[in-house]
């Protein structure tokens, strides 16, 4: 049997060769231990290895949804020199030949050992991982969410449009909700059939929508395993940082079919919106989704988060963003490019194209 690919690094006594693959179970744990020292605050060591086994619970990355991969040492094998996972993605992707649902992955907390960064660790492993996703990985695209976009793009990811609305306000006053529409805050057990319908509202926008002959257009499925993973993530931080988890996961005006989904998200101290679900591109929905961030900016105080995040908010979004000013004064709203979080994605094979286009750049695709 051939040996797995490898790399020789310089190293004190002597250097080391290191292999390439996706982590055994010992091994599992060390990636834990490595990815706890770029990625682990505001949680202690202790608490993001059991974050790591509450996530390998949960069902988008359970039964092989997530895997590890590392570089160890051939001599050590339980000595883990860097690592990255690569997480499950549902994919709708439209171009000349038509609609398709295709496989895809998020590749997340890439990370070396301290001791021995700057001899391209980190660079041999991604084209080993990117091997696999185009082989037998059967990944049609792969993304990535990080502040360092040159370094991605030089590997062959292409970076893409990266804004965020963020809704913060001065005082801790009560919000009013006056002259919008009524909305139903929306918990764990009514998330699944909305996504059902969410996802079929972006399947059947891809199919209709008027694209170039020439375009590729392509977008992750807000399934409920990809959204539920989130809610779950967020759960896991408040429970072992507030010593509670989170009752609402989003808000709905379903007089006018229009919804949101946010994450806690205790790391960056945002609330976060997933997704804005709405029928169709009506300027009445406007009015609904003022309301519905309303809800979000009322959560997000409840929790002592410092402001609400839209990803690539749209003009309903920004125009609802506005009404709320106007209609709540101590509300600030600012459009901002995003410092961390920039979205890249990799075409199978490393292709590079201005007619592919990554559609639904929100907040739900993040790992």
């Amino acid at each position: 049997m051939p040996l797995p690919p490898s790399i020789d690094i310089q190293s004190s006594p002597q250097p080391i060769t290191a292999l390439f693959g996706e982590a055994t179970g010992d091994q599992k744990l060390e990636c834990y231990k490595l990815g706890a020292t770029a990625f682990r605050t505001p949680l202690t060591t202790e608490q993001y290895i059991r974050r790591e086994m509450f996530i390998d619970t949960l069902p988008l990355t359970r039964n092989g949804g997530w895997r590890f991969w590392c570089l160890y040492n051939k001599e050590q094998p339980k000595q883990v020199l860097a690592t990255c996972k690569t997480i499950h993605r549902d994919l709708i992707v439209r171009d000349a030949s038509g609609t398709k649902r295709r496989r895809g992955y998020c590749i997340a907390s890439v990370v070396s050992d301290e001791t021995h960064r700057g001899q391209g660790l980190a660079s041999f492993m991604l084209k080993k991982v990117a091997e696999w996703m185009d082989g037998p990985g059967e990944g049609s695209a792969s993304f990535v969410y990080s502040r360092l976009s040159s370094y991605y793009e030089s590997r062959g990811w292409n970076v893409h449009p990266s804004w965020e609305l963020l809704i913060t306000t001065k005082t801790k006053e009560p919000t009013e909700k006056t002259n919008l529409p009524p909305t139903r805050l929306l918990k764990a057990s009514d998330v699944p059939p909305l996504c059902h319908r969410d996802t079929e509202r972006l399947v059947e926008s891809t199919e209709n929508r008027d694209f170039a002959s020439d375009m590729t257009t392509i977008a992750v499925l807000p399934t409920a395993e990809i959204v539920g993973w989130l809610h779950g993530r967020g759960d896991f931080y408040a429970s072992e940082l507030h010593g509670r988890v989170t009752e609402f996961k989003g808000s709905i005006d379903e007089v006018a079919g229009v919804w949101i989904y946010w994450h806690h998200d205790f790391r960056r101290n945002q609330l976060v919106i997933q997704r804005i679900s709405r029928p169709g591109n009506d300027e009445k929905d406007i009015e609904a989704i003022a309301s519905l961030l309303l809800d979000a900016r009322i959560e997000a105080s409840a929790w002592n988060l410092s402001a609400v995040s839209i990803w690539s908010p749209d003009s309903h979004a920004e125009a609802a963003a506005a009404r709320i000013s106007a209609l709540v004064p101590s509300e600030v709203i600012e459009k901002v490019q995003r410092k961390s979080g920039i979205s890249m994605v990799r075409y199978t094979g490393g292709q590079r194209s201005e007619s592919m286009v990554f559609e639904a750049n929100e907040f739900y695709a993040w790992n």
